[in-house]
């Protein structure tokens, strides 16, 4: 299979696409007013236009994004169970919101993120028969045989706003990066360097890097186990795009080839929603009863009064991160639960309680075995009361995808690395009126700012 073969039998121009194209448009009108998908759009459209540094999300681009992202879900699925068939609803389903790739110990690969409304209530039947139709539509494709960037032809055609041409590093060739990290840059030689990419858009660099590296070190000897914990641990990335993390992470996944594809240790997908090109706003320190200071680091959203706390000792630790949001749904659940015989403020109260005891106590055998200080404890707190009481509102978990993610800036800055790579931000001139002007697309020379930021001096 080749990525022109993918983009003729699926792409902007081929009947799948016109038929998908259409039934997706009737089924977002159908439900844009159920809370669940008002919701994941309006967030959807936030960080579209911070991506492309001007308001060009619109429903039309949603449907194309959420089209697109199922076609990489099931490609991640078909790679990694070749058997696998759109006759099981449940199986379609836990396909798009992830569980199926957290059951096989990759928990942060896919979330209830933007792209999960076609799952929900709303959508009912409708929505899975879409995605049966799409995962017929791939099933007679080998994507254990097709190069890791292998959607990457159809991101540059269906994923950017009129007026946007893709000019960004990803549009090259998959061999000429191969060609630039194994002779320039003597990756091969030298598979211990890490590397990120903080604008890493479809992710092509990041799976050459992945395969490159891994390869090298098997060469030296290492079996599976290991290359695969030290490939993740070198070879990260980032983008602002929703879409653009999601083509990603999967040309990540295929790059790892057969160290996923049979038994392997449980890992995160090192490829984050997050604008790499500045950190987030912090607070000044406080100190707290024992003497002891830590930064807060702030995460806005839509609505300028809802503000999400993170201590730098969760932030800059992603294992710590993931573990304690994807402890969240429980506490969540609860407090829903406890509002059928309790009194809201009451039923919110008992929960963050539990919660607060939950992280100032040890927790041996789990990734963060040590508690939080009681200040960090707090700070996790009163972001959990907000998510508890968002989530009441609206019983989504995608403010837990995003706060997963944001972060990660914070953690690549602390770690520093030996390249950063990639083309800088790219932005949609506009016109008086918000719309596209006459000149496709300009360059921001940010790369300079990136170097600063994650670069070992």
């Amino acid at each position: 299979m080749t990525l022109q073969e993918l983009l003729q039998a699926l792409g902007p121009d081929s009947p799948s696409f016109r038929r998908a194209a259409a039934d997706l448009d009737g089924l977002f009108h159908q439900c844009e007013d159920t809370p669940e998908v008002s919701l994941r759009y309006r967030e959807w459209r936030r960080f579209v236009d911070n991506a492309y540094g001007s308001q060009v999300g619109h429903p039309q681009l949603f449907v194309r994004h959420t089209y697109l992202s199922t076609l990489a879900r099931l490609a991640a699925r078909l790679f990694l169970d070749p058997r696998f068939t759109a006759r099981d609803p449940q199986a379609l389903s836990d396909t798009i919101t992830g569980k199926y790739f957290q059951e096989q110990g990759i928990d942060n690969f896919i979330e209830d993120d933007f792209f999960t409304w076609i799952v929900a209530p709303c959508a009912g039947d409708i929505g899975l028969e879409f995605i049966a139709r799409l995962c017929d539509s791939l099933s007679s494709y080998d994507f254990r045989q097709a190069p890791p960037d292998v959607l990457t032809a159809l991101y540059d055609h269906l994923a950017h706003p009129p007026g946007f041409e893709a000019t960004s590093h990803n549009n090259a060739p998959y061999n000429l990066y191969e060609e630039l990290l194994r002779d320039r840059l003597e990756t091969a030689k030298r598979p211990e360097q890490n590397i990120l990419d903080p604008r890493c858009g479809s992710g092509t660099f990041l799976a050459v890097a992945v395969r490159t590296i891994a390869e090298a070190r098997k060469q030296r000897g290492e079996d599976d186990f290991d290359a695969l914990l030290h490939t993740l641990d070198q070879v990260m990335g980032m983008d602002p795009n929703p879409l653009a993390v999601c083509i990603a992470r999967v040309g990540y996944l295929m790059a790892l080839g057969e160290m996923v594809t049979g038994v392997h240790p449980p890992f995160l997908m090192p490829v984050y929603l997050c604008d790499g090109a500045r950190l987030p706003d912090v607070e000044e320190p406080s100190t707290d009863q024992d003497g002891a200071q830590e930064h807060v680091y702030l995460f806005e959203t839509h609505d300028r009064d809802t503000v999400f706390r993170i201590p730098e000792s969760v932030a800059g630790n992603p294992e710590m991160l993931n573990w304690l949001f994807d402890r969240l749904p429980n506490y969540l659940n609860g407090a829903q639960m406890r509002t059928l015989s309790q009194e809201r403020g009451d039923a919110v109260q008992d929960v963050l309680n539990a919660f607060y005891n939950y992280l100032v106590a040890a927790k041996p055998r789990t990734p963060i075995p040590d508690p939080l200080t009681p200040y960090a404890a707090g700070v996790m707190v009163d972001t959990a009361e907000k998510l508890v009481n968002l989530y009441l509102d609206t019983p989504v978990n995608l403010w837990l995808h995003i706060l997963k993610n944001l972060p990660a800036s914070v953690y690549m800055a602390r770690r520093k690395f030996d390249m950063v790579v990639g083309c800088p931000p790219l932005q949609v001139e506009t016109g008086p009126e918000g719309q596209p002007g006459d000149q496709t697309a300009r360059r921001t020379d940010r790369a300079a700012n990136f170097a600063a930021l994650y670069l070992k001096e």
